[in-house]
């Protein structure tokens, strides 16, 4: 057979029994409390918005590609080993596994990485491979041991077409992976508001302990608490967007950059809380709000939020009512 290549063998691996344990969480084998866990995505690393059968085979061909990506090949010449540490992602090429190999996130993180090459060392010498060439002439030498092996043949003959054929059926029928990810998505973004109405309750109790402050010149005790409410309210909005990430909402690079905007409107209301004792806070608040709440218009703009999004993340201007607050005050 022509040598196989790297590409249908990642489909295979992705479209197999991987994405069934370690995406969908459906295994029986595993931990109760890991039943129906996206691996990927909720635990033992940093999420790597995999969903899906094809965010899975996507990932796999930049994985041998990744800078930090490292591996080997088992004496026996027929297992091979790669391992991310950023990402925690340990992926095998397997020419005995009737899926050609697997992809999965170790609960032991890079202490499963050492024990296996440990255990393989047992056989015979290894060595580790961690340059992109390097891993690329190891990942040659598995495609050439598929194309000996007999199971690695037929598999690799026989399961791309089984592979089109599902997903034919699944797409003529309504594909369920498609609905868990769409009520996924719906219950993420249902999560993402409640979160940004806990924003919302906090500034407010934020600036009513600002009120607590009137009549004195100074207050340390409602600073602290409107401190803490100010806390609470960028961490809810914080929390807010990583919904919005989760569900697909919005993009990584809109998530990233909010988060720096978050910071520094944080900042800047920490500075306000303090400087504003006494009366002063009725002439700063408002100003230090109308300028956040203009810097996330300019954000909301520049990355297209969506009106419920927009909504959600804004940073609302305080409108005091000084009659209101004078009365309070006598």
């Amino acid at each position: 057979m022509a040598k196989p290549e790297l590409d249908i063998i990642t489909q295979i691996i992705a479209y197999s029994h991987a994405y069934r344990k370690h995406v969908l969480g459906d295994e029986p084998s595993r931990k109760i409390e890991l039943q129906g866990v996206n691996e990927f995505r909720d635990i033992n690393g940093r999420d790597l918005n995999i969903e899906s059968k094809s965010d899975l085979k996507n990932y796999l061909d930049d994985f041998f590609k990744k800078e930090g990506t490292k591996g080997f090949a088992h004496p026996d010449g027929r297992e091979f080993y790669f391992y991310n540490k950023t990402d925690n992602v340990l992926a095998v090429i397997n020419v005995k596994d009737p899926d050609l190999g697997t992809v999965y996130r170790p609960d032991e993180k890079a202490k499963k990485w050492t024990k296996i090459y440990r255990d393989a060392s047992k056989s015979g010498k290894v060595h580790v491979f961690d340059t992109p060439e390097a891993i690329e002439n190891l990942t040659n030498k598995a495609t050439k041991a598929i194309a000996l092996s007999e199971n690695g043949r037929v598999t690799y003959a026989t399961r791309p077409e089984e592979i089109a054929k599902a997903e034919q059926l699944e797409k003529e029928k309504g594909s369920p992976d498609d609905s868990l990810k769409s009520n996924k998505a719906t219950t993420l973004i249902d999560e993402a508001v409640d979160k940004a109405d806990e924003a919302a309750k906090a500034t407010k109790a934020g600036n009513a302990a600002k009120l607590g402050k009137l009549g004195l010149v100074t207050s340390v005790g409602m600073t602290v608490i409107a401190a803490g409410f100010i806390d609470q309210a960028h961490s809810a909005k914080r929390e807010s967007a990583e919904l919005f990430l989760k569900s697909g909402t919005i993009k990584q690079d809109t998530f990233d950059a909010y988060i720096t905007l978050n910071k520094k409107v944080e900042k800047i209301m920490h500075k306000e809380n303090i400087a504003g004792q006494g009366w002063a806070f009725i002439a700063t608040t408002p100003i230090v709000e109308a300028k956040a709440a203009s810097m996330f218009t300019k954000f909301s703009q520049t990355y297209n939020l969506t009106p419920k999004v927009h909504k959600a993340l804004e940073y609302v201007r305080w409108q005091v009512n000084h009659r209101s607050v004078f009365r309070r005050c006598i």
